[in-house]
């Protein structure tokens, strides 16, 4: 159990949160503004904190974000942001605050439990709850990759590096034009050797970040199709 702070000002918002989180068991604290958030921060221990973007009190998520990333008790607590705000200008002003991830509303259960004990155990999620498709496509990052697996949370690349847990990225690669949707931007949530290559490599597993409905549709349906190709 982990004891998770969520800042939103919409109550309904607040609600599904807090009911998605309790019913896997955590303990959650709902606040409405940043300077509510400081009040709880001060006083008690906080492991992970979910925060919306647009809040009254004149603080807003990304500032927050920034303040809590500067407080050395909590300067290394996973923060998610939480907004409808979807564009990729917010999603990288996100990523610049310090936030670990950022999800956009409306709130999908699975992907924020997901992203949730992701970031709690630093480990990578289970995405057996979500449809991939095994595949071999080539991409570029810095040095030789294949990217072995997709699915709604994320990815999967083979290189013959290591990449640092919780290190935020973006790679070139043509399975992006194919599904038509940009490079969206990726953070690492595991990375082993991989037992099953023949000369020494990494198995690199990746989260997207921010990726909105309008991407999740193409990817979702590019999955399918080929999925269906392979079962012909």
């Amino acid at each position: 159990m982990a004891r998770i702070l969520v800042v939103e000002d919409q109550q309904s918002a607040q609600k599904l949160a807090e009911s998605i989180l309790q019913s896997k068991g955590h303990s959650v604290t709902c606040v409405p503004s940043p300077l509510d958030a400081f009040e709880v921060l001060r006083e008690y221990p906080i492991d992970l904190i979910i925060t919306d973007v647009m809040m009254p009190g004149g603080v807003n998520g990304f500032d927050f974000t920034k303040t809590v990333r500067g407080m050395e008790k909590y300067a290394k607590v996973p923060v998610i942001i939480v907004t409808g705000r979807r564009e990729i200008k917010d999603v990288e002003k996100g990523i610049q605050s310090g936030a670990d991830d950022y999800v956009i509303k409306p709130i999908d259960p699975d992907i924020l439990v997901a992203k949730v004990d992701s970031l709690l155990s630093k480990a990578p999620a289970k995405d057996n709850d979500f449809m991939s498709l095994t595949i071999a496509t080539s991409a570029t990052w810095d040095t030789n990759l294949q990217v072995i697996k997709i699915s709604e949370m994320g990815m999967t690349l083979r290189s013959d590096l290591p990449a640092q847990i919780s290190s935020k990225l973006r790679i070139k690669s043509e399975i992006f034009e194919e599904i038509g949707i940009p490079a969206p931007a990726l953070r690492v949530v595991g990375c082993e050797a991989a037992k099953e290559s023949s000369v020494p490599a990494f198995n690199i597993d990746l989260h997207f970040i921010g990726l909105n409905e309008k991407s999740l549709q193409p990817l979702r349906l590019w999955i399918r199709q080929r999925l269906m190709k392979k079962s012909a």
